[in-house]
Order: C-alpha cells, then sequence, then structure tokens
C-alpha cells in the first residue's frame, strides 16, 4: 500500500482484519544489509523532499511491520526521513544458521547498519522492547552516536514463560506448526498481552507467533534468556546524552514501572508514561519525537 491509500483513522481497523503481515508503504526503499557472512538484515528508508530530522526505528523482538505500520503513516506525513531496522530473528532476514542469533548479535548488527546506512547524518534512534535493549548496550559502549534517543519499554531482565521453557528442546519446524503453536496461541498470549485494554496488541503478537519462523524463535529465546540489562545501564554515562525512556502504564510484557526504574539509573534521562501499548506505536509518540526534534 501507499501512504495515502487508506484513512488514518481506518488503518488499525484494517490491520485487525489481516491473518498475514503488511509490507513497509511503497514510497519506502527496501534494502538488504549484510551483518556477517550469511546474515543479511531488510531494512527500510524513506526520504522524503527537505526532512524534518532523520529517525531511525529499531523494532523489538518479532515484530511485525503492522505494530508500526501507522506510526510510520504519521512520520512520513510529517516530513521525517525514517529508517526502519528489522533485525536478525525476523522472518523477513536472510540467514544460514539460526545459531548465529546471540545476545551480542543484535548489538554488532546495529552499529553495522548504521554506519553502512546513516554513516555521519545526525539522527534519532528510536527502539521498542529488543530494541530499545539493543541501543542501551549499544550507548553504554559508545558504538553508536545518536543525537537523541527514544527508549520504549525495555525489559531489564529477560524472562521466558514458562511453557515456552518447556517446548525449547522440541521447536522445530514441523511440531511447532503442528502441536505447539496452538498451545502458544491459547496460553502465552494471554500472558503478553491485555486483550481487553488493547486488543491491537493481542492481534500483533498472536499473529507474529503464526508467521515467526520456529528454528529462529528458539535460537532467539535461548541466546536471551536470563538476560540483565542492569550492568549495561550502569555503564551508560548520560551526562550529555539526549535520552527520553517511554513506559506503557498497562502493558502485561514489559510494564511502565520497570521503565521509570531505567530511567532513574540513568542521569539526566526523562521518563515519559503513555496509557497503553497502543499509544507507544501512534501520535503520542510521534508528538513526543516532534518535542525531542524540536530541542536543542
Amino acid at each position: 500500500m501507499k501512504k495515502d491509500d487508506l484513512p488514518l483513522d481506518k488503518i488499525t481497523d484494517y490491520l485487525m482484519t489481516l491473518n498475514t503481515d503488511v509490507s513497509l508503504p511503497e514510497e519506502f526503499e527496501i534494502t538488504y544489509v549484510e551483518v556477517e557472512e550469511g546474515v543479511e538484515l531488510r531494512c527500510g528508508i524513506f526520504t522524503p523532499e527537505n526532512p524534518k530530522a532523520h529517525v531511525v526505528l529499531v523494532p523489538g523482538l518479532f515484530t511485525l511491520v503492522m505494530s508500526w505500520y501507522k506510526f510510520l503513516i504519521i512520520m512520513m506525513n510529517e516530513g521525517y526521513k525514517i529508517t526502519y531496522i528489522e533485525s536478525r530473528e525476523k522472518r523477513t532476514s536472510r540467514m544460514d544458521d539460526p545459531k548465529k542469533i546471540t545476545e551480542r548479535s543484535f548489538v554488532d548488527e546495529l552499529k553495522i547498519v548504521l554506519d553502512k546506512l546513516v554513516g555521519d547524518e545526525d539522527y534519532i534512534i528510536v527502539g521498542s522492547s529488543n530494541g530499545t535493549n539493543t541501543i542501551v548496550r549499544a550507548l553504554s559502549e559508545d558504538l553508536i552516536t545518536p543525537k537523541h534517543s527514544i527508549l520504549v519499554s525495555p525489559y531489564t531482565e529477560f524472562h521466558v514463560p514458562t511453557p515456552f521453557k518447556i517446548m525449547l528442546p522440541v521447536v522445530y519446524n514441523w511440531t511447532w506448526k503442528l502441536f505447539l503453536l496452538p498451545i502458544v496461541k491459547i496460553v502465552v498470549v494471554p500472558m503478553i498481552a491485555n486483550k481487553k485494554k488493547d486488543p491491537f496488541q493481542a492481534h500483533k503478537y498472536k499473529l507474529g507467533l503464526v508467521l515467526t519462523a520456529p528454528l529462529k524463535l528458539k535460537w532467539s529465546l535461548r541466546a536471551l534468556k536470563g538476560g540483565d540489562l542492569w550492568p549495561y545501564v550502569d555503564k551508560l554515562n548520560g551526562k550529555g546524552l539526549s535520552i527520553v525512556l517511554v513506559g506503557a502504564g498497562t502493558d502485561p510484557l514489559h510494564g511502565a514501572e520497570s521503565t521509570r526504574k531505567v530511567s532513574e539509573r540513568i542521569e539526566g534521562s526523562r521518563f515519559v508514561e503513555f496509557a497503553t501499548n497502543y499509544d507507544v506505536h501512534d501520535k503520542p509518540l510521534v508528538d513526543l519525537i516532534n518535542e525531542v526534534a524540536n530541542s536543542a
């Protein structure tokens, strides 16, 4: 679809009817970036005339484009240049061996993509969930130099839901599709999404599990389980950096209070709380980006 094919107020209703993901808007240039031998990431770039600023978006683990589709349309309408980076666990990546998914790999690939696609440009980086965690780790090692960082819903410890812990040893393509996925949709999705307060979150999480590559899922959870963000938060010197932490109040997977605690540990950062997971993928987040982009 193109940017203006649907009115803004109809986009979410349309996405709720889909049983597959949407593509990035047609105005995006799609490119694959090689980040190591045998691993290429799909990235999208939108470049308007006279861009207001350059925003780099790093979505969370297994995130579908539909999660950010309305946000992207609003950002396009606002005149931002946008670079959308899909990490290696996404179904869109080209990978010769899923065992190449490690906790470290997310940090290394982010630096490589930024070096190749952004270079010396000023940019605002926006991350969500595992995207935020990757950015925090990269910032703590001075690997990236965004002008501003807007960090949505980090997880301070990566907890794998118990059903997944039990299933991981027997996750293969055929077992996932025949036996495990039906259980996950019934048991796990209610644990990670608030269907009553945010039905779109529940829809996109369930669909994300349906569309995921099972072996990428298996090795991602193995790589990240037990991960602790605090050592990287404590190494991060917030002085001289512009960092905003964004929490979603009714999001059961991430939780606003955890995000607030991260902000309290980063000197000079600011905490903002939105009501729902929906809000942190919609106009309220765009308003915050506008505020940050217009600051000194």
